[in-house]
């Protein structure tokens, strides 16, 4: 459906483009639909957190936003001077990245979490990595994936996570 929707409106006219909102297919302006912003959440207890030389447990949300704003169209976010922002945020049982962004990017943010995921079996084991400085907010990208293994959560938002 996202492959004839997308042939039909380059048929009529390539500035025009589509998005999900609300189970409906909204046609619009691509100029409209990059301003169009869209908050997500998105579980990721399985890929920040992190078994240190010692045992001890730890977060680590710094490496997989890094790694998110640098390899998903970088200039959206609002460090490169985009709209869009990603922020972390950490509860008791669900630690979670709350993405604001507009709809196509939240696809490929889907894809990728997926993706990553499929990396590694659910068998692989924890590979223990240290801890990163306090004062060092960039751990280096790919280095903190390391562990990522240990299992994944199956927690699906519809509304955000349909293949478009």
């Amino acid at each position: 459906l996202k492959s004839v929707l997308n042939v039909l409106l380059q048929a009529i006219d390539e500035a025009l483009t589509f998005t999900i909102r609300d189970h409906h297919i909204v046609i619009m302006t691509k100029e409209d639909a990059n301003e169009a912003l869209i908050t997500g959440l998105y579980p990721v207890n399985d890929l920040v957190t992190f078994t240190d030389e010692k045992g001890s447990t730890f977060r680590d949300f710094d490496s997989l936003m890094e790694l998110i704003t640098t390899t998903i169209q970088p200039e959206s976010w609002d460090d490169m001077g985009g709209e869009g922002s990603i922020t972390p945020f950490e509860a008791t049982g669900l630690d979670v990245l709350v993405i604001v962004q507009t709809a196509d990017v939240h696809a490929e943010c889907s894809r990728f979490f997926k993706a990553l995921r499929r990396l590694q079996p659910d068998d692989f084991p924890k590979i223990p990595r240290k801890q990163p400085k306090s004062d060092d907010s960039s751990t280096g990208g790919m280095m903190g994936f390391g562990g990522m293994g240990g299992g994944q959560i199956d927690v699906e938002f519809k509304q955000l996570n349909d293949d478009r």
